[in-house]
């Protein structure tokens, strides 16, 4: 390919995908926690999706390092957006109960939820983590350990074995 940079393109044309997978999952969000409620619910949503993505964005980006309060809140983000998600294209499909409906849903629910935040990343150039990444270090992280309070072992007076006194005791005949 001559004077095109395929690495630059690559990475340009996934910003926009990640931000086009964004835009639909913040969407489906909105119609799935609103689709009962009116349109105040759906602003609701609107700003709940928003707020999702900024703690997957954060936990894509600094994962380990996050205390693990905020990585459970982090990864209970994830659920709520998958499960608004499902729900809103399940809702925006026709609601039929067929699997194929099921399936459909399911499993765009969790791409538009998982794939833009990695993918905006590697658009950016951004070294991260994921969400694989980041459950592998928690279930894989040594627990912290409390202090202990060992007492020195002491021998009792007279008992010590480099005493002079036993020395000498062991010398006699």
């Amino acid at each position: 390919m001559s004077g095109i940079n395929f690495d630059a393109w690559l990475r340009r044309i996934s910003i926009v995908f990640a931000l086009g997978l964004w835009s639909l999952s913040i969407y489906f969000s909105a119609q799935g926690f609103g689709f009962q409620g009116g349109e105040m619910w759906i602003v609701a949503g609107y700003f709940l999706g928003a707020f999702v993505t900024l703690l997957e964005v954060i936990l894509n980006r600094s994962g380990k390092q996050l205390p693990r309060t905020f990585i459970g809140l982090c990864i209970l983000a994830y659920v709520y957006g998958i499960s608004t998600n499902i729900l809103g294209i399940f809702v925006g499909r026709g609601a039929t109960q067929s699997i194929e409906n099921f399936a459909i849903s399911t499993t765009l629910g969790i791409v538009l939820e998982v794939a833009p935040e990695p993918l905006m990343m590697f658009g950016l150039s951004i070294r991260s983590n994921d969400i694989f990444d980041t459950l592998q270090s928690i279930f894989n992280r040594p627990q912290a350990q409390p202090p202990s309070r060992v007492i020195p072992l002491q021998h009792p007076p007279n008992r010590d074995p480099n005493s002079p006194g036993r020395q000498a005791r062991r010398r006699q005949p």
